[in-house]
């Protein structure tokens, strides 16, 4: 019980962005769902080989407005919140912004766990990931 308090804000986490013509899943452990999301975006974007127009279906709200309305201020502020304070995972922030840079990228958000096709098995090849993952531990 000690070790869930001590990782209250992190989980055994997997991320799985699913693309139409291929598949990436990666898994990572102990690390917050908010990086999760993100590096989900990232390694979707990373595995574009050219510049493309892209339709990024996301279920994280931070995801979708930290890269639609809130990086531009935090780059302007020297990734600093209103608050003065650092950006929470700001260098991911930085790559998912490099990366989105060289595509046109419609973002989308859906609700998470709602039906959503894709959303689902998105979520379903991170849980598998997260299982092959656990076993080698």
């Amino acid at each position: 019980m000690a070790r869930e308090r001590e990782y209250s804000n992190q989980s055994k986490s997997g991320f799985a962005p699913c693309l139409v013509d291929c598949h990436v899943r990666v898994c990572q452990y102990r690390v917050c769902n908010n990086q999760m999301e993100l590096m989900a975006a990232i390694k979707a974007l990373e595995s574009l080989k050219e510049s493309c127009q892209v339709d990024l279906f996301t279920d994280s709200k931070y995801v979708k407005l930290g890269i639609t309305e809130w990086i531009m201020r935090w780059k302007t502020n020297g990734f600093k919140n209103a608050k003065k304070k650092p950006v929470v995972n700001a260098q991911l922030w930085v790559r998912l912004d490099a990366v989105a840079s060289e595509h046109q990228i419609n973002w989308q958000w859906v609700k998470g766990h709602a039906g959503h096709v894709d959303n689902e098995r998105a979520d379903a090849l991170a849980n598998r990931g997260l299982e092959l993952k656990l076993r080698e531990l």
